[in-house]
C-alpha cells in the first residue's frame, strides 16, 4: 500500500454518536428515572435502578451499529493529495507515449510527493508526541507495534485461531491458570479475619453530596468503559441528576457492608506486551469495572486520604502517589545520581523486569494491614466484601469469553486493583 494512503477498516462494531448531546441525555435520563424511595436499603436494587436508566437513553441516544468504516490518515494534506492527483495523470501519460521526459517528469513528482509525505508524518509525530504523558506512550506504544490489538491471531498447539469467541476462551484460561498456579505456589503467611463488623454506638463513615460530586469531577474521560458500558463523560453530563441518588446507594452501602454485585465484575482486555503477537505468553490482562464502582472507589480514596501518606507509601514511593508518576521517579533518580557523581562517588543501579508478572494479593493480608493503619472498621468491612466473590471475563472484539469466580485472590491486572483504594 502507497505511504500515506487513506485505509478501510472492515466490520468494526461502533457507537453512533451522532444524536448524543449532553442536554438531550439529561432529558432522556430525567425521564427514564423513577427515583429511589428512601426506605429501599437493597444495594443491588438501587444499583440496577440508576444503571438501567442510563444504559437505556445510551441505547438511544449512542447506539450500537456494525460497518465497514473509512479511516483518515493525518498524513493526507491538500498539498499531497494534489501530488497524488498530479502523479496519477502524469503515470497515465509516460505509459501511453514511453516518452523519457514524461519518465523524468513523473519520478520528479514521485519524489517530491514523498518528501512532503516525510515532512507531514514527521509534523504528525512531533504534534502527538507534544501533548500529556499519556499520549506521549501512547503515541511511543503504537511505533513499536504495542498498541491495542484489532483482530487477534493467537497460536494454539499448533493451530491457528482466529475467532474471536475462541480466543477470549484461549486468553480466559491462560490469565486463570497463571494466577491458580501462583496462587498454589504462594507461600505467604495465613491470616484470620477478626470481627470487623461495627460496634453498637461506633460512629460510620457517610458520604454528603459534596463527596459524590467531587468523585464524579475526577472521572478520567480517557478510561475504557467497565461491564456496565456507561462512559465517564456521560457520567459528568448527568452529574446533577445522579448524585443525590449516588450518596444515597453510598450511604446504603457503608451502613450495610455489601457492595453491588455488579461491581464485582471485571471486564479485561488482553494487551500485548512484547514478542510474538501469536502467543498468549506475550500479553498481559487491563480490566475495567462499573463506572459508578469508580465513583465510589474515589470517596473511599478521600476518606483513606487522611491519613499521612507517608505512612501509606513510604517517603520514596511514586507509584499510586497523588502528584507523583514516573516522570518524578526518573527526575529523582537523574538528581540523585549527578549528586553522588559530583562529589566523586560510583554509582551503581540495579532495574529488574519480570516477565508476565501477574501480582496476587489476598484480601485478608490487605485487611490486616487496614486493621494495623487504624482505618475504620465501617471502610474495612466494605473493603473486605468489595475483594470477595469477585468474577471476570475476557472481551475480545463482539465476543466475551466464559466467567470465572476469583474467591480465595484478587489478582492486579486482571481485575479490580486493590491497591487503588490506599495508594491512587
Amino acid at each position: 500500500m502507497e505511504s500515506g494512503a487513506e485505509y478501510v477498516k472492515r466490520g468494526v462494531t461502533y457507537l453512533d454518536w451522532r444524536k448524543y448531546s449532553p442536554e438531550k441525555m439529561c432529558k432522556s435520563f430525567s425521564d427514564k428515572f423513577e427515583g429511589i424511595n428512601i426506605h429501599q436499603t437493597n444495594v443491588d436494587d438501587i444499583n440496577e435502578k440508576i444503571t438501567t436508566a442510563m444504559c437505556l437513553s445510551l441505547n438511544e441516544l449512542v447506539p450500537k451499529r456494525r460497518a465497514n468504516l473509512l479511516g483518515k490518515n493525518p498524513v493526507i494534506s491538500p498539498e499531497i493529495r494534489n501530488l497524488r492527483n498530479k502523479k496519477s495523470r502524469l503515470m497515465k501519460k509516460w505509459k501511453r507515449t514511453g516518452e523519457l521526459i514524461d519518465y523524468q517528469h513523473l519520478q520528479s513528482v514521485s519524489d517530491q510527493l514523498n518528501y512532503e509525505i516525510k515532512n507531514e508524518r514527521k509534523k504528525s509525530l512531533c504534534k502527538s508526541l507534544s501533548g500529556t504523558s499519556k499520549d506521549y506512550w501512547k503515541v511511543i506504544n503504537s511505533v513499536i507495534g504495542k498498541s491495542v490489538n484489532e483482530g487477534f491471531k493467537i497460536m494454539d498447539e499448533g493451530r491457528e485461531i482466529e475467532n474471536d469467541f475462541d480466543v477470549a476462551n484461549l486468553f480466559a484460561e491462560f490469565f486463570k491458570g497463571k494466577v491458580e498456579k501462583l496462587e498454589n505456589e504462594s507461600l505467604c503467611e495465613q491470616y484470620i479475619l477478626p470481627d470487623i463488623n461495627p460496634q453498637p454506638g461506633q460512629s460510620i463513615t457517610y458520604f454528603n453530596e459534596k463527596d459524590v460530586e467531587a468523585s464524579i469531577d475526577l472521572l478520567k474521560s480517557s478510561k475504557a468503559m467497565g461491564f456496565d458500558e456507561i462512559p465517564g463523560n456521560t457520567l459528568k453530563h448527568l452529574k446533577t441528576f445522579i448524585t443525590k441518588p449516588l450518596c444515597w446507594l453510598f450511604n446504603v452501602i457503608m451502613d450495610n457492608g455489601i457492595v453491588p454485585k455488579a461491581w464485582k465484575i471485571s471486564k479485561i482486555t488482553p494487551i500485548h506486551k512484547k514478542g510474538d503477537k501469536s502467543s498468549v505468553l506475550n500479553y498481559r490482562p487491563v480490566s475495567n469495572i462499573s463506572s459508578l464502582s469508580k465513583i465510589f472507589e474515589r470517596c473511599i480514596i478521600n476518606k483513606l486520604r487522611i491519613t499521612n501518606e507517608d505512612v501509606l507509601f513510604g517517603s520514596h514511593q511514586h507509584a499510586f502517589r497523588k502528584g507523583a508518576s514516573t516522570v518524578t521517579a526518573g527526575l529523582t533518580m537523574q538528581d540523585f545520581i549527578s549528586t553522588e557523581m559530583d562529589q566523586g562517588r560510583t554509582v551503581l543501579a540495579y532495574s529488574a523486569d519480570l516477565t508476565a508478572a501477574f501480582d496476587v494479593l489476598r484480601p485478608n493480608l490487605l485487611v490486616k494491614e487496614l486493621i494495623n493503619l487504624k482505618v475504620e472498621s465501617s471502610i474495612v468491612r466494605v473493603i473486605y466484601d468489595f475483594l470477595q466473590n469477585r468474577r471476570a471475563f475476557v472481551q475480545v472484539g463482539d465476543s466475551n469469553s466464559y466467567d470465572w469466580g476469583m474467591n480465595k485472590n484478587v489478582y492486579r491486572g486482571a481485575c479490580w486493583d486493590p491497591s487503588c483504594l490506599i495508594s491512587t
